[in-house]
């Protein structure tokens, strides 16, 4: 086997270190890169880093570090430097690249993907991605801005995790469609069996019919729809809603006050419970019953695979995103985005009848093993890299 100095390498750079969707896509990867084909994996977050996520990414053999400069290129600050100082931060972040030795560089995030992909060949890359992950329901042409435009120019290779995140890319960016790989986001089961807070009260989820939104508190995720939905179903059934997820910044901790409000203020304190971060998704899904993701738009959603995955059903929004994924027999289970009654219309069809929620649970897991295995996800990116690397090794 190869040195540790003659192994390739890859750089990860994401915004936040925490648990999250991007984050399970991204370990995913790295894993895949560092065990199968020998790489040395460097994982940068930009934002929040959080000790315990970090603690397990570097029990993993992964090299972490923060550089919240990446973000710093956009703000106010930044615009106000001279030219001199703003070279100087250009060439202190081409040296950083270029001290991983990276052959392949995966920056997530446009405002990431935007700095990075304007030097990268400037350092010791081979090759680096623009990834669209997003949704969007109406995507227009966008007006290029001179650091995307240069961008463009130095050719990263192009990958969406849906069909319609490829169309979007197309229109938004003025990429031909053919140029964009489409590589949808992989399931493979949770391997963290930590016990938790939340698993305290597990005995009294055993009692009553479980429903479980994942997602953190992202201007993207309705919670307050579904909290709305379930106030008047509560009236007729006795079930449990558990909220998994929160998230970090302004906004998450903004919408999850907001959420918690709410819920006091409709006296639904022993209907929905706010976990927080959840790690041990297993345990969790084992107490569930009914999936659920209330989002305005999604790319190719963690939390359906994870639902599916678990033989659940699932309850969600009508979007590209979440279509898309879904087995045919669940999307007539889909309501409209925001729509409080169609919510509670499209749950209570599920919460009153046993055989329909396990037909379509049943339904979904074989649809996420035909179409969602992690190999699929390898084998396409494995191609991919080859092109540019064509020396890498399988372990």
């Amino acid at each position: 086997m190869s040195s540790v100095l003659n192994k390739p390498s890859a750089l990860f750079i994401m915004p936040n270190l925490s648990p999250g969707g991007i984050q399970k896509q991204v370990v995913l990867l790295a894993r895949y890169l560092k065990k199968g084909l020998g790489f040395n994996v460097h994982i940068w977050g930009t934002n929040t880093l959080s000790d315990d996520y970090v603690g397990k990414l570097r029990s993993e053999g992964f090299i972490i570090a923060k550089h919240s400069e990446i973000i710093n290129f956009r703000s106010e600050a930044y615009a106000k430097l001279s030219f001199i100082d703003k070279m100087k931060q250009w060439q202190q972040l081409i040296k950083d690249i270029r001290a991983t030795k990276a052959h392949v560089i995966f920056p997530y995030t446009p405002a990431i993907d935007e700095v990075v992909n304007k030097i990268w060949m400037l350092t010791t890359a081979k090759l680096t991605f623009s990834f669209e992950r997003g949704g969007h329901l109406n995507p227009t042409a966008k007006k290029m801005s001179s650091l995307e435009c240069i961008s463009r120019l130095y050719k990263p290779v192009y990958v969406a995790n849906s069909e319609h995140g490829r169309k979007a890319l197309s229109i938004m960016q003025a990429v031909p469609p053919h140029n964009i790989h489409v590589i949808r986001n992989a399931y493979i089961p949770s391997a963290d069996n930590s016990i938790e807070d939340w698993q305290k009260d597990s005995e009294k989820y055993d009692e009553t019919l479980v429903i479980t939104m994942i997602a953190n508190f992202f201007n993207e995720k309705d919670h307050i729809t579904v909290i709305n939905a379930v106030k008047e179903l509560s009236k007729k059934y006795q079930f449990m809603l558990l909220l998994a997820g929160k998230g970090s910044g302004q906004y998450c901790e903004q919408n999850y006050l907001k959420s918690s409000a709410l819920v006091e203020q409709l006296g639904l304190q022993n209907v929905v419970s706010f976990l927080g971060n959840v790690n041990n998704i297993n345990a969790l899904l084992k107490v569930t019953d009914i999936g659920l993701l209330s989002s305005r738009t999604e790319g190719c959603p963690n939390a359906i695979l994870e639902y599916m995955g678990a033989s659940l059903p699932v309850i969600g929004t009508n979007i590209p995103g979440i279509r898309e994924v879904v087995s045919n027999d669940n999307l007539p289970f889909l309501y409209e985005t925001g729509n409080v009654n169609d919510c509670a219309n499209k749950l209570e069809k599920l919460i009153s009848n046993e055989g329909i929620r396990k037909e379509l649970g049943q339904n979904n897991l074989k649809h996420i093993q035909a179409n969602f295995t992690p190999e699929n996800m390898y084998i396409r990116y494995k191609t991919l890299l080859k092109n540019k690397i064509p020396d890498i090794n399988e372990s």
